[in-house]
């Protein structure tokens, strides 16, 4: 049973706890409901679990503060916006043609191989593991911190498919900077109003996925068969082992993602060092926060002030939902943004899709 309690938001009872839902529609919100049901049998629950749901993706997040859950976690991911400096005009080819030109010079890049053991370094320190080899500036780690993570966590299949999806991500998307919705908060992202910029998505793919179904399939067998979602106790060995499977996975998504900006840098010759990293975020996983485990999934780790890229805006998240925001964007309710009138974000820049 749903309660509507305020414009684009519902309660409902689960197991052991309270389920705090965001969604456009009923139909959205009863999805995201009972895909967080799971999360309200964590033991150690503390506050209610927080899920948001719409066409475009849904995900929740449920903080524990005695026991940890590889079945509530998603398949780590990074994302980054990247501003060029550029006009979406000012390249060679009129903006409607700009993401085609785009994949033609993305493909020509020549990029850095990975052998196995520079693979080990970049799960372990990601970002700055890329900068030693020079995928990017020592600048771009501030958007870019690494997780703790131990390459050992992973598990030896894990490790092999993240050797074989090395490369560009296909998530690069192009957008122009449309409205200026606030003009501080765009001037502090640097960010001007006609500018090309591009939104990544990288995702530890194949190494994230078989390293969370070894350590699901591990912590269910400690447990017997006993009904329930599988937990063992935050301050254990085996939760040790999943938070550094976790942040492992976060950092090779982090380092793809630094291989992004490394090709669209010698993809846009034209911007001559002033394309940069202007904000980061985490999709998924586990982290520990204020003493807390706190799972993720499908949602972006985004405190008060964090920068996402949710639909087509550039965004700022208000850290309601245990320091978590949607990264997908929800339809406009009588030209309304959802998310943005449940206080969950507020809009800083309009993008324009090119």
């Amino acid at each position: 049973m749903l309660d509507h309690v305020a414009e684009f938001e519902w309660r409902g009872e689960g197991e052991e706890a309270e389920v705090a839902v965001f969604a456009p529609d009923e139909e959205r919100a009863r999805e995201a409901f009972e895909r967080a049901l799971p999360a309200t049998r964590l033991p150690g629950l503390e506050g209610p679990v927080h899920a948001a749901g719409a066409p475009d993706g849904r995900g929740f997040v449920a903080p524990s503060g005695t026991h940890l859950s590889p079945e509530l976690l998603s398949t780590p991911e990074r994302g980054m916006l990247v501003g060029s400096g550029l006009p979406a005009s000012g390249l060679d080819a009129p903006p409607e043609d700009v993401p085609r030109l785009m994949v033609r010079r993305l493909s020509e890049v020549r990029l850095p191989r990975l052998s196995f053991s520079g693979l080990l370094r970049v799960c372990e320190g990601g970002a700055a593991a890329a900068a030693e080899s020079g995928l990017v500036e020592e600048e771009d780690l501030g958007v870019l911190a690494p997780e703790p993570g131990d390459p050992d966590a992973l598990g030896r299949r894990a490790l092999e498919a993240g050797a074989k999806e090395w490369g560009l991500v296909e998530g690069i998307r192009c957008f122009a900077a449309g409205t200026v919705y606030d003009e501080e908060g765009g001037e502090r992202l640097g960010v001007e109003p006609g500018e090309l910029v591009f939104a990544v998505q990288a995702s530890s793919g194949e190494l994230g996925g078989i390293a969370l179904a070894l350590h699901r399939a591990r912590v269910r067998s400690l447990l017997a068969g006993e009904a329930g979602t599988a937990a063992v106790p935050l301050e254990g060995g085996e939760a040790a082992d999943v938070e550094a499977a976790s942040g492992a996975a976060a950092n090779y998504a982090a380092a793809l993602a630094a291989l992004a900006l490394y090709a669209l840098r010698r993809a846009l010759p034209e911007a001559a060092g002033r394309l940069s990293a202007r904000a980061s975020w985490r999709i998924g996983g586990f982290s520990r926060e204020d003493g807390r485990g706190v799972h993720r999934s499908g949602l972006a780790a985004l405190g008060e002030g964090g920068v996402v890229v949710c639909g087509g805006d550039i965004c700022r998240g208000k850290g309601r939902m245990h320091r978590s925001t949607p990264p997908f964007g929800a339809p406009e309710v009588s030209g309304r943004l959802p998310w943005e009138e449940a206080g969950l974000l507020e809009r800083l820049v309009g993008l324009d899709p090119l």
